[in-house]
Parts: C-alpha cells; structure tokens; sequence
C-alpha cells in the first residue's frame, strides 16, 4: 500500500561505460536529494487514523547505493534531516556497488534517520566481482558488514541464477522478505523467510532459511514478479 516512486539515473548499462556511470551517479546525488526533500514535505502530515506518521521507505539496488546514502549524508548537511527524527521507514540496501570504507561512513546517517536498515550481500555478485576488478576494491555488496542499527542478511541462499546480482526484484525468498518489512515492519527475528542468526566476529548475522515460498500461505506473498 502507498503511491511509488522511482528515481531513475542515467546509467548507460553497459559495462564498459561502468567509470562513466559512477561520474553519472555521483552528478546524480543533488537530483535525488530534492527528490527526497519533497517527499519529506508530504510525509510531515498530519498521522493516520490508527495514529502512524506517513513514513518513507527507501530501496537502493548497485551503483544506486551511493546515489541514496551520499544524498541522505547531503539533506543532513543542509538540515533537511535532523538529529532526532526518523521521517524514514525502512530503507533497504541491496548489493551497494560501493567501496567500504565509503559505505561504513555514510551508512549511519541512512541508520539515524530510519526505523531500520537492511543490508542484503552476495559472495557470488558476478557484476560486483567485475566492478572489484575495475576499481581495484572490493565492493561492500560482496561481503558481511556489521554495524550498530543495521541488519546484515547473506543472500547466498535464496535461490538466484548467475549473475547472483539482481536478487533484490527477482528471487521470490527476497521479495517475500522485503514485503514483510514494507507492510508489516517486521524485524528478522519475525521473518520466517530468515534462518536463526549466526555469530560472525560477535555480530548477528542473518542469511535466507531452506524453505519453499510456496508453502507461505497466498496472503504474504509478494504480488507480480
């Protein structure tokens, strides 16, 4: 339920255009920031019958990782986010094409202002695997990354073909997992999409349980793809 909004960037989609992209993605932060700042404006209305402030959710898929955390980092500059308020829902990020020391310093800000934060990674990214070689980093999407208010969920196990990069909008084990947390905010400790957490150097570590989605009753579900 709630209006959807995509923030389409002008990627060439070609993988050797990718250093073009990243320049492309990086002009781009200014254009999605005001994006934001409307969508801020809307969701400072007045609560639902039932008492909820309209609250935004965010999902940020590759490259598209660097576009939303520098942009959240940009509206705390300019004041537009707060300390103190969490006008974000759930704000998902998915195989962030983003090197690590970048992402462990702008991750907190998409945690400071949201209700939860979400963090899927593949070791088996093909695309980030290629992007690793290019920029001669490894790319976040492609490893465990703990952090205080961030969860951490290993996508290895949920059923992706090659190239293991767009799980997010075509594994059904994540969808059911993403639509529990956009219409019912569900933690992973409630997600039964989830196995029981592990420990990975003393932080909780969430990966996808052996399940068939088909056995979820229709009602929870993902719709469409």
């Amino acid at each position: 339920p709630g209006a959807a909004v995509a923030f389409a960037w002008p990627s060439a989609g070609d993988r050797r255009e990718y250093l073009g992209d990243g320049r492309r993605a990086k002009q781009s932060v200014a254009a999605l920031a005001d994006v934001l700042r409307v969508l801020l404006r809307r969701s400072a209305a007045p609560a639902d019958r039932q008492g909820r402030p309209p609250k935004i959710h965010l999902l940020a898929h590759n490259m598209g990782n660097r576009i939303l955390l520098r942009a959240l980092h940009e509206l705390y500059r300019s004041r537009d986010l707060k300390t103190g308020a969490r006008p974000l829902g759930q704000v998902i990020l998915a195989a962030p094409d983003v090197d690590a020391p970048t992402f462990a310093r702008l991750v907190p800000y998409a945690i400071a202002f949201s209700q939860q934060v979400t963090y899927y990674y593949c070791t088996r990214d093909a695309a980030l695997a290629v992007s690793q070689e290019i920029n001669e980093y490894r790319a976040a999407g492609l490893s465990p990354f703990f952090k205080t208010g961030l969860d951490t969920i290993n996508a290895d196990g949920a059923d992706m073909r090659f190239p293991f990069h767009e799980y997010y909008c075509s594994a059904d084990r994540v969808l059911l997992d993403v639509q529990l947390m956009l219409n019912h905010g569900l933690k992973p400790a409630q997600r039964k999409t989830l196995a029981p957490p592990s420990k990975v150097l003393g932080h909780t570590h969430w990966s996808f349980a052996r399940m068939n989605v088909r056995e979820v009753p229709a009602r929870n579900r993902p719709s469409g793809r």
